[in-house]
């Protein structure tokens, strides 16, 4: 402490503080941490409990503030909507390929290989090296009907 007479500015920052801790709602020019410190004190002397009127304006402020929030924005959900849509779009389109039901080519039938090929084949699986030229011959004439029904199906 000084021994020297306040100043004029000293003497209104003084008069706002005490209309402050008074809790009268002036006290505006004063500095953020002279509010701060008269806003503590004033919470310390009352065990930091709001009055019912103080309450009631505390709780009608932040109703009103929750009211607002949701209109800020009225068409927010549409920036949703559309990659949503974008995503249903590309799922029907998979699902309609994928089931052939727009597919441009219908499956060819290939031809069933004939019973002495099978025969054939099994034998060759056993390791009977005399069916290796049956199984041969049975392949060779297998393939040449099935590039034949490929060709004649893909080529119109």
């Amino acid at each position: 402490m000084s021994d020297k007479e306040p100043t004029k500015q000293e003497a209104l920052e003084a008069e706002a503080l005490a209309k402050a801790l008074d809790g009268d709602g002036t006290g505006h020019e004063l500095a953020g941490d002279a509010l701060e410190t008269a806003a503590l004190l004033r919470a310390s002397h009352d065990s930091g409990e709001l009055s019912a009127e103080r309450e009631n304006a505390v709780l009608q402020k932040i109703l009103a503030e929750a009211r607002n929030s949701g209109q800020k924005d009225p068409i927010a959900w549409l920036r949703w909507l559309i990659p949503a849509g974008g995503l249903a779009a590309a799922a029907v389109v998979g699902i309609v390929f994928a089931s052939g039901i727009l597919s441009p080519f219908s499956p060819a039938s290939l031809p069933k290989p004939d019973i002495t090929l099978l025969k054939a084949q099994s034998e060759a699986a056993r390791g009977d090296p005399a069916s290796i030229s049956v199984l041969r011959t049975g392949m060779q004439t297998y393939r040449r009907s099935m590039y034949a029904s490929l060709s004649e199906h893909y080529s119109g």
